[in-house]
């Protein structure tokens, strides 16, 4: 057990090292799913969970505690310090962005005063009696460009809401970069005209063109008359003495003797063993072996070659044809070849896929990359991750106030909006800072119009018993209720440098006095028209009942609309253009409940996104997180209130109590029953949430396997959390190690929780 707390007191000594605040990606808010996670044990970038390991744990469990503690350290926020890129380019593009935008984005082309790896040299062309210098450079080209680029539909960073091509929920809140077929291209650029006699219809294979293209020697020994094709040598060469080996494409290749003669001669070589004679150009099991030249001497041992060796050595290309080791049928590169024959040849490649769809699209964290990994570009991050949970739902049974606090009205049914947290200051309604604001809605005459409907805006005066007080003792009728439908402002969302004016009207009378109040919550703040959520809410007969059309048991179509987008339906969660998630409505609909994550800085949310070449280095600055003086890990058997925090509980029901607890079975519990109860088999593990845990409010994370080692395995997930993104998903995910490779999937064992 002393040994147990030593590791324990390691655990906060690790959190509350120097972790550099530059690399924090925490979010704030209720984790209704594990997509949220580091939520909610990180809030506004300050800890405020727990976790629990077993007494009676194994020491890979405490292990895996200290995995997790020390990522969660590095959420926790210190100063945020400056980001400096040097040999290459980084861009805060806004979503709905062009990667090539004027403002934000990175232009049409980049060349080596934006990459180091890029090239800005000279080539000497030597063909027959002409010899010259030319100056050339590579370009990264992002848009149209008249005379090499015929793109029109650059690559551009969107959302599913954003994304006009393709507005989809299974794109979820993340941000992509959707990549259209030729938005990006790479060229070898002359800036030389040619002389005559030095172009490229003038090389053989005696008097090629060597290119360095994209990081790699490009030898060129013919083009087409026409000027769109060339042939090239696309294996690789090796000058090999007698009895030298290497090893191409997994086979060893081995010179074993050298022909006299001429250069180039023939020479005998084996391939895995299989020997042949080589004159010219032979395959030889799988390799194609060509002769470019030979030295003989009567001594064995002092005779070379040079071999070109490669599945081709040599290869035709024309223009549209896959780059050098592209499939033939369905490439992601082909060439863009012109010219050829004159004096301005133009050679590069064009990416020759879409990215488009929720499964192909380059998301954060991810690096969409030229061949040979030459330039790369990546959507590193979000420029604003600290973010706060506000729910818009219906509320029964409530008691309104006067400004003055005394009664008005009881058992009333509102409209409310609440901000998670203590701030007391999500909204500002009036004159009033308040984490909570309410509507209600009545009229005093039977069969009334549209003018004579009442709503009121009120709020929850924290600093007096909570009383819910009018903001004006006058109602809202005049503003809200116009005839003309008008949309005006009646309270904003305030979260740090976040204003979200919240504007409605009343739409037209419906049958028997049914009239439907529309509200917008407007994140460009004025436009009025785009990039906005439309949220329906009746009122009906004088009554106010639900969220929407009809009753909250059921969906109905534009109940909630972003810009003219129905996403009333839709299951998954998704983001706007300002960066607000909007969780799914299909979800919560039921509970006549909107759920929404708000940054903290919607003027300057952005996606983080760097274009890099080799040379390129990233230098970030700033202090460290830490959570020291803070509890960070204790025991199960220390914890005496489990419900008073969140918790991540490392091991399984039979070494913590409290996982037992969580899951409703009795401590310990071992084998079949264990697995059944954490919905895994041997050889897994589990990362489950388990909501309203211990019969409070609050959130508990298991983390558990089938044995300490699949424990160590889910932990090391959440170590590194931000890789599976992508699969870290719902309230469960079954973790299971193969060959050393952690996959995450959705359990297929059921299960059990009595709690």
């Amino acid at each position: 057990m002393e040994t147990f707390r030593k590791t324990i007191k390691k655990i906060a000594a690790i959190t509350s090292g120097a972790l550099m605040a530059a690399t924090c990606f925490g979010v704030a808010g209720l984790a209704t799913d594990l997509s949220s996670y580091p939520a909610p044990f990180v809030t506004d970038g300050k800890w405020v969970g727990l976790i629990a390991v077993g007494a009676d744990a194994a020491t890979a469990d405490v292990i895996g505690a200290v995995d997790v503690a020390t990522t969660l350290a590095q959420v926790v926020s210190g100063t945020t310090g400056t980001t400096t890129v040097s040999g290459g380019k980084e861009k805060e593009l806004d979503l709905g962005d062009s990667i090539n935008d004027t403002t934000n984005g990175f232009s049409n082309a980049l060349d080596d005063d934006d990459l180091a790896g890029f090239q800005d040299t000279s080539l000497n062309i030597d063909l027959g009696d002409i010899e010259d210098d030319y100056d050339v450079h590579d370009e990264l080209q992002l848009g149209k460009d008249a005379t090499t680029f015929t793109s029109v539909f650059p690559a551009s960073i969107q959302t599913g809401l954003t994304y006009a091509d393709n507005q989809d929920e299974d794109f979820k809140e993340n941000a992509f970069m959707a990549v259209p077929k030729s938005s990006i291209g790479y060229y070898y650029i002359f800036d030389d005209a040619l002389v005559a006699g030095n172009e490229f219809i003038n090389t053989n294979s005696s008097e090629p063109i060597d290119l360095d293209f994209l990081g790699k020697k490009l030898t060129i020994t013919s083009a087409l008359a026409d000027g769109t094709g060339l042939t090239a040598q696309i294996g690789e060469e090796f000058f090999l003495n007698t009895d030298d080996t290497v090893t191409v494409l997994g086979h060893v290749v081995k010179l074993i003797n050298v022909g006299s003669g001429d250069s180039p001669a023939s020479v005998v070589v084996s391939v895995d063993g299989t020997q042949e004679t080589v004159s010219g150009t032979e395959k030889v099991d799988g390799l194609r072996i060509k002769v470019k030249e030979t030295f003989y001497s009567d001594t064995k041992a002092e005779r070379s070659a040079t071999l070109i060796i490669g599945e081709d050595a040599t290869k035709s290309y024309t223009d549209g044809d896959g780059y050098i080791g592209e499939s033939e049928d369905d490439p992601n590169w082909v060439w863009d070849l012109n010219g050829l024959n004159g004096v301005a040849p133009r050679i590069g490649i064009l990416f020759d896929q879409t990215y488009d769809d929720p499964t192909e699209v380059v998301t954060l964290g991810s690096t969409f990359a030229l061949p040979n990994n030459y330039a790369t570009i990546k959507l590193e991050g979000y420029t604003v991750t600290d973010v706060k949970k506000y729910t818009i739902g219906v509320e029964s049974g409530e008691t309104l106030c006067w400004t003055n606090g005394t009664d008005w009205k009881t058992s009333a049914k509102v409209l409310h909006f609440h901000a998670e947290g203590t701030s007391d200051d999500g909204f500002s309604a009036g004159a009033f800072d308040t984490d909570d604001v309410y509507l209600y809605f009545w009229y005093d005459v039977a069969g009334a119009t549209k003018d004579e409907y009442v709503a009121e805006l009120l709020y929850k005066d924290h600093d007096d018993a909570n009383k819910i007080k009018l903001v004006d003792d006058t109602n809202m009728s005049a503003a809200l209720q116009n005839t003309t439908g008008a949309l005006v402002d009646i309270f904003s969302f305030t979260y740090k440098d976040t204003t979200i004016t919240v504007d409605g009207t009343m739409g037209a009378i419906g049958a028997a006095g049914d009239n439907y109040t529309y509200f917008i919550l407007d994140e460009q703040n004025g436009d009025n028209a785009v990039s906005n959520l439309n949220l329906t809410v009746p009122v009906t007969n004088a009554a106010f009942e639900y969220i929407g059309h009809s009753d909250g048991d059921t969906i109905t179509a534009s109940d909630l609309l972003y810009d003219a987008k129905d996403i009333s339906g839709w299951e998954e969660n998704t983001r706007t253009q300002k960066g607000l998630v909007v969780y799914s409505y299909d979800d919560s609909a039921s509970g006549d409940e909107v759920e929404l994550d708000v940054p903290s800085d919607i003027t300057d949310f952005a996606v983080k996104t760097l274009i890099s070449s080799s040379g390129t280095k990233v230098v970030s600055t700033g202090t460290a997180g830490t959570l020291a003086g803070v509890p960070v890990a204790k025991t199960d058997t220390e914890i005496t209130d489990a419900k008073a925090q969140n918790l991540i509980l490392v091991g399984g029901t039979a070494v913590n109590k409290l996982t037992a607890q969580a899951l409703g079975v009795t401590y310990p519990t071992y084998g079949t029953a264990a697995g059944t109860a954490m919905g895994i088999t041997t050889n897994e593990a589990t990362l489950k949430l388990v909501e309203n845990a211990f019969g409070g409010t609050n959130v508990a994370l298991i983390v558990a396997g089938w044995e300490a080692a699949d424990t160590r395995n889910a932990a090391n997930v959440l170590k590194d959390y931000t890789a599976y993104a992508a699969t870290l998903t719902g309230k469960q995910v079954v973790v299971k190690s193969t060959a050393g490779t952690i996959t995450l999937s959705a359990p297929t064992v059921a299960a059990t929780n009595t709690t």
